[in-house]
């Protein structure tokens, strides 16, 4: 299996069995449209031989996967000198130093300096692995936030940056750096799968992953966007937090599987543990 190099907080990995008993298989065209770590795309990679698409809001999310499309040898390159240089130091202080020159390097490249391309790319999971609980978090200008996590080691990402370079130059393999909607407007759907990892509701620790934040209102506009395109012939699922309003929202509508999933991060210490989660399916009408 191709594993993600992004550590993710949330991510499917660990629910992996249970999409693939759910997933139909042989999809025309399977879309992760909330792709986040690319875990379920990737973990479901073996039974999609049809087109696949990728799409993230967050431009340093999607950004890191282009890049590694691009040039994973040159990522890997950046990937290895950060963490020599990390691991060299004999300081959390020093450490910390390094990785806020690691932040400004993914700040820069938001700003327009895509002469770092690829430097940014490994800055940012540089960032990712050694940042404040592995978080991806933006302010409301979209700028990269996340305090230093005082993490003693950082991993050897080497083969997970090239196994995913290859798997990203496959023909069959698109990149979308959009909304969720936009991934599948005007095109025939039917016959695919389209999956949504969207932050969950009542998650205060998860909504500033984008600029644009995640209120209710958009919980609701997603439901309706896979519910239309179930009628359009495609089959859509929504993972989300088995939280009250969310139960209340999806009654009704297609198959609701309930889950338990780990959860280490949460503001409030009775939102840690297994928690309860679940997964609307929708078939085509």
């Amino acid at each position: 299996m191709i594993e993600p190099v992004l550590k993710y907080p949330g991510g499917k990995r660990k629910q992996l069995d249970f999409f693939r008993r759910i997933f139909p298989k042989n999809a025309t065209c399977f879309v992760d449209a909330m792709t986040g770590s690319a875990s379920v795309a990737l973990g479901m990679s073996q039974y999609h031989a049809g087109e696949v698409r990728l799409n993230e809001l967050n431009p340093d999310v999607i950004g890191l996967y282009a890049a590694i499309r691009v040039n994973s040898s040159a990522v890997v390159i950046e990937y290895r000198a950060m963490r020599d240089a990390y691991l060299a130091c004999e300081t959390l202080t020093q450490k910390e130093s390094l990785y806020l020159q690691w932040r400004e390097i993914i700040r820069s490249n938001a700003a327009g300096n895509t002469d770092a391309f690829g430097r940014a790319a490994a800055a940012f999971l540089a960032c990712n692995f050694t940042g404040f609980n592995g978080l991806v978090r933006v302010n409301q200008r979209g700028i990269f936030n996340v305090p230093f996590g005082q993490r003693k080691g950082m991993p050897d990402l080497t083969s997970r940056i090239s196994v995913l370079g290859a798997f990203l130059q496959r023909p069959n393999i698109q990149l979308h750096g959009g909304d969720f909607a936009a991934v599948t407007e005007g095109v025939d759907v039917t016959g695919w799968v389209i999956y949504y990892d969207p932050p969950y509701a009542g998650d205060k620790g998860f909504r500033d992953y984008t600029k644009e934040r995640f209120p209710w209102e958009e919980q609701v506009r997603l439901l309706h966007c896979a519910r239309d395109l179930a009628a359009r012939g495609a089959t859509a699922f929504i993972s989300n937090a088995g939280v009250k309003d969310i139960l209340d929202l999806y009654a009704g509508v297609g198959t609701l599987h309930r889950l338990t999933a780990p959860r280490a991060i949460n503001r409030d210490g009775d939102g840690r543990g297994n928690v309860p989660e679940v997964v609307l399916e929708i078939h085509p009408c």
